[in-house]
Parts: structure tokens; sequence; C-alpha cells
């Protein structure tokens, strides 16, 4: 069992999820396996449980400009600066959201703060070798 770090909401972020957080930054995270970074990655995570949270409670519909793909639900920040896409379903290997290109500056997964690699008007076959690049795969 690995140790708790920290309770948010009810949701406990133990020793495990900082290391996967580590994990899902590739190389970069290696540059954080130190005391000092493992303690920024907790407090990334901690931030990511609140905003997620956030979310939930206040269940802010976003602005009829986006459309959501099928199996996701969008919600927004109060503010309007964030747009949240809630994945119900998870059986993506590349999401496609329509309109939203040249209009999202940057994407992360809230559970674990890993990035998600955005392409305008890519085609599925240069989506795949990224992918394999990206994973040192010939």
């Amino acid at each position: 069992m690995s140790k708790i770090l920290a309770t948010v909401g009810g949701m406990p972020i133990t020793e495990d999820d900082v290391n996967e957080f580590l994990m899902g930054l590739g190389q970069r995270g290696q540059s954080y396996n130190n005391p000092e970074g493992r303690k920024m990655v907790l407090n990334q995570i901690i931030g990511n449980k609140l905003l997620l949270l956030d979310a939930k409670r206040n269940l802010l519909e976003a602005e009829p400009e986006f459309k959501a793909p099928n199996g996701c639900r969008l919600t927004q920040s109060e503010d309007g600066k964030r747009l949240y896409v809630h994945l119900i379903e998870y059986p993506y290997s590349f999401l496609e959201l329509p309109g939203f290109a040249g209009k999202v500056d940057y994407a992360q997964f809230l559970h674990d703060g890993s990035e998600i690699i955005m392409r305008d008007d890519v085609t599925e076959r240069e989506r795949i070798e990224e992918i394999k690049k990206r994973n040192g795969i010939e």
C-alpha cells in the first residue's frame, strides 16, 4: 500500500500518484525526481484535484460555441478561461474536438497531470507516426 501524502475532497493522493505523474512527464519527469521536485508535483496534483472538484460542484456548462463529442461532457470555469472535457467513455486513441482548432493553448489530464498532445488538421497516419516516435517505436 502506497503512503498517503495528502487528501483532497476525500480523495487520497499517494506516493504512487506522484510516481505516475512523473512517468507521465517522460524524460522531463527525471528533473522533478528529488524532494523539492516531488513536493512541486504533489502540489500540482492537489491543484488538479481541486479543479476537478470545483468543476464537479459547479457543473458550469460550456459556452454554446463548443460542441461536446459523443461520450463527453463540457463544463467551463466561472471566468470562462478553462474548458473541461469530461470523458464519460474512454475508448479513444484520438479525441476529435471539432471547432477547437486555434482556441486551445494547453491540455492535460486532471487525474494525473499528464500533458495531452494537440494537433490541428493532422491525418490519422501522421498521428500514429507521432505516437510511435514519442514512444521510440520504429
